[in-house]
């Protein structure tokens, strides 16, 4: 296929490159550091080539003067060449070039051989760097197991949305703008002690219920995190802790939560999400906005 052909395309490219830096070379038997002194003053360098197989190691040694012409224009320490050895061409990594302090001509050359066609498998370390929202600010990241979202179009159609179509992000999603419902998700998890997970997840639960009101009714957390600043510590320095319209509260124990302390009203909930948004704006300049989302009836703002 159109894939296969990429390939060999890729492959016939590797092949110009290394074309590009050919090194005669022969194998050499002379050993030790009399021998070697001796190529040298012939003017040529000793080298090794590591088999592809890690069977052995092979001597080598080429014209200084040849190499040092090759080379030109050419400043990578890692370099694949091919060695032109005796009939057969050899595809190699040059892995490094011992100079001559002096003179700086080179002395000795180490190579790996390497193939053009076989697969191999390597470790590419990764670093993250910056702050991730999801991880920082929400403890974890659904994105990471989520596998694809049934849905219900505003058309009406049943739909499964792949996760990597979902758009998600920091309170965000594409469901959020196409209008479409959620009516489930598939996830795949990793296997761990069951003990392990049961820890973790009473250990996540007990700081919830020590720092949410999760005994009273509400829709959880009600405005965005603006950036730079906690959205519960700009309402209760506004005063606004334990603020009231109707049944609708700000939590006394956490001020990014408005509750229904009895008989609240959808009106009184809007009602006081607007004071408050209008006296956080009023203190601090910040602008909240909220993370609710208004079924029924217009937004209020």
């Amino acid at each position: 296929g159109s894939a296969r052909v990429r390939e060999r395309a890729e492959e016939k490219q590797e092949r110009k490159n290394m074309d590009q830096v050919k090194i005669k070379a022969e194998v050499r038997t002379e050993q030790g550091t009399g021998a070697v002194r001796r190529l040298r003053r012939q003017g040529l360098v000793p080298g090794s080539v590591m088999k592809m197989d890690k069977s052995g190691v092979e001597l080598i040694k080429f014209s200084q003067h040849e190499f040092m012409m090759a080379m030109r224009g050419h400043t990578s320490k890692q370099l694949l060449v091919t060695l032109e050895m005796e009939g057969r061409d050899v595809p190699a990594l040059m892995r490094e070039v011992q100079n001559d302090v002096i003179a700086g001509t080179p002395i000795h050359a180490d190579f790996s051989e390497v193939s053009l066609t076989q697969k191999v498998r390597v470790v590419v370390p990764v670093y993250l760097t910056g702050e991730p929202k999801g991880v920082k600010i929400g403890g974890g990241v659904l994105e990471q197991v989520l596998r694809s979202v049934d849905c219900l179009t505003p058309e009406g159609r049943m739909r499964t949305v792949p996760a990597a179509e979902a758009e998600l992000g920091y309170r965000h999603s594409r469901f959020m703008d196409d209008g479409s419902v959620i009516l489930g998700a598939r996830i795949g998890l990793t296997e761990g002690s069951e003990t392990e997970i049961r820890q973790r997840m009473e250990e996540l639960s007990r700081k919830r219920r020590e720092k949410q009101p999760l005994t009273m009714p509400s829709a959880g957390s009600t405005f965005k995190r603006p950036e730079g600043y906690f959205a519960g510590k700009l309402i209760m320095d506004a005063g606004l802790r334990g603020y009231r319209v109707g049944g609708a509260q700000v939590s006394e124990k956490h001020c990014g939560f408005v509750v229904n302390t009895g008989g609240a009203t959808a009106a009184d909930v809007c009602r006081l999400i607007c004071d408050v948004r209008d006296r956080v704006r009023d203190t601090s300049g910040v602008m909240l906005v909220p993370e609710v989302r208004f079924l029924g009836a217009e937004t209020p703002w």
